[in-house]
């Protein structure tokens, strides 16, 4: 059972209310990805108690390909750091993450 008094507890559940109100990863205004305060071991750990049939896996991906690519994402602060990137001199479709 995933411990609900643990601070890594805490910071997932801030971070998942973080994530409610932006609609996604990324704060709404500065279009920044949100930092986890949580542990990638405490991460893996609580997705290993979700029952995998909630978990709408893709078809042959297995709970350990969905959590690899899910740790990039999440922890990676290189990886799609921000969803749209308007700095000057940068090309806003190759540095931002939903460049559609």
């Amino acid at each position: 059972k995933v411990k609900e008094e643990s601070g890594d507890f805490r910071a997932l559940e801030l971070y998942l209310k973080k994530v409610w109100f932006a609609n996604g990863i990324y704060h709404h205004y500065s279009s920044d990805k949100f930092v986890p305060g949580f542990s990638k071991t405490y991460f893996v750990d609580a997705l290993h108690h979700v029952d995998i049939s909630l978990l709408r896996l893709d078809e042959g991906e297995t709970l350990e390909i969905f959590i690899a690519n899910l740790e990039k994402v999440l922890f990676d602060p290189n990886y799609l750091p921000k969803r749209v990137n308007k700095a000057d001199g940068q090309d806003i479709v190759k540095t931002s993450a939903c460049n559609y």
